[in-house]
């Protein structure tokens, strides 16, 4: 991989489930971590109508080294503050992973 087309920064975020200590209640957080370089392969947006909404959707595909820990059912943010839900897929020969991201509607 080429060091100079990784321009695009990640930070990877794990759906952790937390339990309270005073109240004993279970509820789920996003925990951030380290932010990765990047390199962005494919975006794409359009404007979607469901009903009377209107959103955009938009996808992403990203490289990332394989040794950072991102896997299935993540989240990644970029350095604009898009959040995206994550599918990975591992390339062992170039020695990495392709981040297939879609836009988080939340």
């Amino acid at each position: 991989m080429n060091a100079g087309r990784l321009t695009h920064f990640l930070t990877p975020l794990r759906l952790d489930t937390v339990t309270s200590a005073e109240t004993g209640e279970a509820r789920q957080v996003w925990t951030e971590g380290r932010e990765m370089r990047a390199e962005r392969v494919k975006f794409t947006a359009r404007a979607v109508t469901r009903g009377a909404e209107n959103v955009i959707a938009a996808d992403a595909v990203y490289y990332v080294r394989i040794q950072h820990p991102v896997s299935d059912g993540w989240r990644v943010r970029d350095r604009a503050g898009t959040l995206y839900d994550v599918v990975v897929e591992p390339n062992r020969e170039k020695g990495l992973k392709l981040l297939k991201c879609t836009k988080a509607n939340d």
